[in-house]
């Protein structure tokens, strides 16, 4: 049974219809009996869930092992519970199908048509008054698998640069076919992200499968411009990977359409286009989510103070901090104390974590206070969209818990901004001053100019680089991660034109400059990792140089006049 190849078995799969608990079934005949006897009073009687594989408000999916002596025994199932956090989304399933009804269909579609995709064992609903009041889909666990984007956003950076040079090289060209020979079949994935996608490896060869077939559509083969419709909805989630990954990867696409090939420049060239275009209006919507009530975020007034929240850490714990915000300062772990910013860490009993907490008032001495304190200038606002910003574009920060404006009369007060806390982490500036050996050096100066370059990819002009904004996470047998921090001096533009890069890089150089942390030779490694492949053009790397230079020495009189850095 070849996987990627597509060679799959057809057999026609036996579904029988039972009743149990009030739940409606369709189950696979060879699962009927696990089904009855365990399974299925389980599920009626509500499972005990302590880790979801995922979770928000619509759907929870979770592991669940078969105990009975059977010839299923012993392997986990994955079971998806579909939710409906309100009437509106009840009633919209009165007049169709669920959305686990949907998925069972489409997902057996695409593996008639030989797609690899879980194995579903079965299907229930509960309906009362024709309103669903349950919905499960149950499949089989495929074992040793993982999503694509935890793969690539996540084990990827801590391995080795040869190490995950290789991995890429063999996974791009399997998962390119793997592409191709859905839209060969007839399937477009309206949802088509690395987080819909499974990879699992067998020595260095990968497999992918499918997942949430519910909004995919399967028909006729896929014509050019729908081609291009689903490739510009998958590309735009590689937006800030390298453009050499993105071109292999087309390059082993267009191998399995020839009649596409002689056309590849122009087909590049629209995809490129139309996925900028989409990127931009995608994450415009998407930055504004985390200012409203929905699965992700919360919307609560405590303490007299408006909070926006992460549901992922709301927890009573958090909750009485947001109550009583002052009291947490009193208690918290001094970080930073100063006249406008104050720094605390606190404990939540969230799996142990630990949490910074970060007042934020204006400074009565300084010019134009009285102005900083009207409405819509609130600094926690504009630092809580923008993290959740850099996170929903993987660009790595703390996560952001909370932030929360205090009022009075209508004008800003102070406010107040909470994230988690990076564990076994410390800044930049104390990792350099550390003496790190010359290879955990050269692959932290690497990895931070290609953050640098996909911050300014993004429209994101950091204003406020130095070293002190720049967390290093050290982890056993990996590099180190680095993270971005403060987000006070950020600004986002369409495009960072060549005079704000500058700036940028003139700080970042500046503030490492006077303390001596790095040498000429980093700065070059930096420079090059940054540019990319414009790092060939000597006359553009030079002109950059010379720039970044003479802005540096302005910066480094001005700070030594002001007694600053």
């Amino acid at each position: 049974m070849e996987i990627n190849g597509f060679h799959i078995s057809n057999r026609p799969t036996r579904w029988v219809e039972r009743s149990v608990n009030g739940i409606s079934w369709k189950v696979r005949s060879d699962f009927l009996l696990p089904l009855i006897h365990n399974v299925a009073p389980r599920l009626s009687k509500g499972v005990i869930i302590e880790t979801p594989l995922r979770e928000n408000a619509f759907r929870i999916v979770f592991r669940l092992q078969i105990p009975n002596p059977d010839k299923l025994s012993g392997q986990n199932l994955v079971v998806k519970e579909y939710r409906w956090p309100t009437w509106k989304n009840r009633l919209k399933y009165l007049f169709r199908r669920s959305k686990g009804h949907r998925e069972w269909e489409r997902t057996e579609e695409a593996r008639a048509r030989g797609i690899p995709v879980p194995e579903i064992l079965a299907l229930g609903e509960k309906r009362r008054l024709g309103l669903l009041q349950k919905n499960f889909l149950i499949t089989k666990e495929l074992e040793n698998t993982q999503t694509l984007g935890e793969f690539l956003f996540e084990q990827l950076p801590h391995l080795e640069v040869e190490e995950r040079e290789r991995l890429l090289k063999r996974a791009v060209p399997v998962f390119a076919k793997f592409v191709a020979r859905l839209h060969a079949r007839g399937l477009a994935h309206r949802d088509f992200h690395p987080g819909n996608v499974l990879v699992s490896w067998k020595e260095t060869i990968p497999s992918f499968y499918l997942l949430d077939l519910d909004q995919a559509r399967i028909g006729r083969s896929l014509s050019p411009r729908a081609r291009v419709r689903n490739l510009v909805r998958l590309n735009r989630s590689f937006w800030t990977s390298s453009l050499a990954t993105r071109a292999r990867f087309l390059r082993a696409y267009l191998k399995e359409i020839p009649q596409l090939s002689a056309k590849r420049k122009k087909f590049a060239r629209q995809i490129e286009r139309q996925t900028e275009s989409s990127v931009r209006s995608f994450y415009r919507r998407r930055d504004r989510r985390c200012m409203t009530s929905n699965k992700y975020f919360d919307v609560r007034s405590l303490g007299g103070i408006r909070w926006h929240i992460l549901r992922e850490f709301e927890t009573e714990d958090l909750l009485d901090v947001l109550a009583r915000p002052e009291n947490a300062l009193e208690r918290g772990s001094v970080l930073k104390w100063g006249n406008t910013n104050q720094v605390v860490e606190l404990a939540l009993k969230r799996n142990s974590a630990k949490t910074v907490l970060k007042r934020m008032v204006i400074s009565p001495q300084k010019k134009h206070a009285f102005w900083k304190k009207f409405p819509g200038r609130c600094k926690a606002v504009r630092v809580w969209r923008l993290a959740n910003a850099f996170l929903s574009r993987n660009l790595p920060t703390p996560k952001p818990v909370a932030e929360g404006c205090l009022r009075r009369l209508g004008f800003f007060s102070r406010s107040y901004f909470i994230t988690e806390k990076i564990p076994k982490s410390r800044h930049l500036g104390e990792w350099l001053a550390s003496e790190p050996a010359p290879g955990p050096k050269q692959e932290l100066t690497r990895r931070l100019a290609r953050l640098f370059a996909r911050v300014h990819k993004m429209g994101f002009d950091h204003r406020d680089l130095k070293v002190q904004n720049f967390l290093v996470q050290e982890m056993p047998k990996s590099p180190p991660s680095i993270y971005c921090l403060d987000f006070e001096g950020v600004r986002f533009r369409r495009r960072v034109p060549l005079a704000r890069v500058i700036q940028n890089l003139s700080r970042l150089n500046a503030s490492v400059t006077l303390k001596g942390l790095v040498t000429r030779t980093d700065r070059l490694r930096f420079l090059k990792a940054y540019m990319g492949r414009l790092s060939s053009d000597r006359k553009l790397v030079r002109r950059i140089w010379q720039l970044t230079r003479k802005r540096t020495r302005q910066k480094l009189l001005a700070a030594l006049k002001k007694a600053r850095y």
